[in-house]
């Protein structure tokens, strides 16, 4: 085999992964009847916010990352996203790297909580879900290890 056909069958095999992955993304989306992307929202800030911001986004980060390092296919567990839900329009406190590094793991952790609900409310499990939420674990863990100490920094 010619090294331009090995090229080819790589590029052809990225394609097709991005494929199969825009796709399972958008079918968990339309599954859930939720956007893919939500649309910018306005939020009024209230004159006096919540300070229990940060504590409560520690607290959901350690329960989540437990659920990240105890990870097993035969239980897979939700991750808790309720705080950084209900506080998006208070966490533009943080600083800017900070407010990327959760909204990447949140991120991260949705997608995981989309895999376990297809599993459970559809009963539709396959080894390519299990794989991918056992490749999420890891990598939620490892940002999580990173993350909480730099938030616990800012709530001092």
């Amino acid at each position: 085999m010619d090294w331009w056909q090995i090229v080819l069958i790589v590029l052809g095999s990225i394609a097709v992964g991005l494929l199969v992955g825009g796709s399972l993304s958008y079918l968990i989306a339309w599954l859930r009847k939720k956007p893919l992307f939500k649309k910018g929202e306005t939020i009024e800030v209230a004159e006096e916010q919540s300070e229990s911001t940060v504590p409560d986004l520690l607290t959901e980060l350690e329960t989540n990352y437990r659920i990240a390092t105890e990870s097993r296919t035969d239980e897979m567990l939700p991750f808790e996203t309720q705080a950084w839900d209900t506080n998006q329009g208070e966490v533009h406190k943080l600083t800017i790297n900070l407010r990327e590094e959760l909204a990447q793991v949140y991120l991260d952790m949705h997608q995981a909580n989309d895999i376990v609900w297809l599993s459970t409310e559809l009963g539709h499990r396959s080894q390519t879900l299990d794989e991918h939420y056992m490749n999420l674990c890891p990598r939620i863990a490892v940002r999580l290890e990173k993350i909480m100490p730099l938030l616990k920094e800012s709530d001092n």
